[in-house]
This record gives structure tokens, C-alpha cells and sequence, in this order.
């Protein structure tokens, strides 16, 4: 654990969703998990994460499309690589699924402990729709609620961070955004001069890419983060 920032100006934090606040991982891995065992396949949760972030990466790239629609084009994709065809329920298998993904152990009482000092919202990489499925299972009520659907734009495009910033009433140097990716959050984040929190849940996110940005601070889980806040 390292801090190497003042955080006595910090009034808001933002956080990123799935991976942080929610254990994506977990979810897509066991989604994708049954959705192959009906084809009599079995990949273990590393690879399947893997192949999940390489085909995820290649939908972003491509012009704006809803979080449902890339689940769905994702799965696609996993399937043609074992020479399969993905009926219409089994592409929408793994976007269902989200009601299925549980947020980590440490979410909800972190939360309530951080809104008890600060202002919180969420910037995330997901339909509006899904995320208040997610939401949900994390009864905290954030002040600012920021998609890709609401940005057109997947982060680690800036569009939703700046979207952030005008909704948000305060000056970027009143907000600590935190997030379990370099990749998708922490790198935009630097590059807007926003201070941030990299959350390390674990050494290896197997559903993310690599950055070697450096956060501002970095803990192992959210419980470590509310002993420095």
C-alpha cells in the first residue's frame, strides 16, 4: 500500500463499477463457463477471461455501440473460435448474466462508510439499464451516475471522464477517482489530472489489459482504502 498524495481537498470520489465495485470476473467466467458446457466444452476461467478481454478490446474499437450489444457480439466471437454458432438466447446469456455478478465483499459497507465523509458517484462502461441492475445490490445513493451509454464512448476514452467533470460541481482537484483498472481508468484519469486509486484486488485482472501508468495511490481493497480516508 502506498500514498503519495494529500487527500485533504478531496471531496467527491468516483468510482469505476465492474471490477471494483462489482466482481466482474467472477460473473463472466461462470457465464461463459455454462454457455460452453452446453457444447460439451471446458476452458478454464483464466482463458476464458483472457479471450473475453481480446474480443471485448475489438468491439470498443469499433464505432459506439450499447454494452448489451457488445456482450452479445462478444460471445459471438468466443464461439467462432471453436467453430460455433451463437443462438439469439446465447448471445444474450452473458449481458443476463449481470444480475448474476456479485459485488466483492468489502462494497457495501465501504461505501457506506465513505459517503458518510464524501460525495460518491460511478463512472462505468455500461448501459443505464444494467447498471441499475447492479445497482441494486449496492443500495448507496451515488450523486452522479456516469455511463458509456450516457457518454457514447467506452472508457479509456476520455469522453466519459470529461462527461464526469460537467456534472459534477466541483473542480478536478476536489475529486479521487478509484478503480481496479490502470488500463480503462487510471490512465484517462492521469492524463485529465485527476488524482486516483488503484484498487489491486489482485496481482493479475485477467479481463482488463495492462497500462504502466502509475496511480496516484494504490491499495489491495476497498476496506484498506476507507483506513486511509
Amino acid at each position: 500500500m502506498q500514498q503519495q498524495i494529500d487527500l485533504t481537498n478531496i471531496k467527491v470520489l468516483t468510482f469505476d463499477c465492474y471490477g471494483t465495485l462489482i466482481d466482474w470476473e467472477t460473473g463472466i467466467s461462470e457465464a461463459l463457463t455454462q454457455l460452453l458446457a452446453k457444447h460439451k466444452l471446458t476452458i478454464d476461467p483464466k482463458s476464458l477471461l483472457q479471450m473475453y478481454a481480446t474480443h471485448e478490446l475489438a468491439e470498443r474499437n469499433k464505432p459506439y455501440q450499447s454494452y448489451r450489444t457488445l456482450l452479445r457480439n462478444v460471445v459471438n466471437s468466443i464461439f467462432s473460435e471453436f467453430a460455433l454458432e451463437a443462438s439469439d438466447d446465447e448471445q444474450d446469456f452473458l449481458p443476463d448474466s449481470i444480475k448474476n455478478w456479485p459485488p466483492f465483499t468489502d462494497t457495501v459497507k465501504s461505501l457506506n462508510f465513505l459517503h458518510q465523509k464524501y460525495q460518491l458517484g460511478v463512472i462505468s462502461n455500461i448501459d443505464n439499464d444494467l447498471f441499475e441492475i447492479s445497482h441494486g445490490k449496492i443500495p448507496i445513493p451515488f450523486s452522479w451516475i456516469v455511463t458509456a451509454e450516457q457518454a457514447q464512448s467506452y472508457k479509456p476514452n476520455l469522453a466519459p471522464f470529461t462527461l464526469a467533470l460537467k456534472k459534477i460541481p466541483y473542480p478536478k482537484e476536489n475529486i479521487l477517482h478509484i478503480a481496479e483498472s490502470n488500463y480503462h481508468d487510471i490512465a484517462p484519469a492521469k492524463h485529465l489530472g485527476i488524482k486516483s486509486v488503484w484498487v489491486r484486488r489482485q496481482e493479475i485482472s485477467n479481463a482488463t489489459l495492462k497500462s504502466s501508468i502509475n496511480p496516484d495511490m494504490e491499495v489491495s481493497d476497498l476496506a484498506s482504502l476507507c483506513n486511509l480516508l
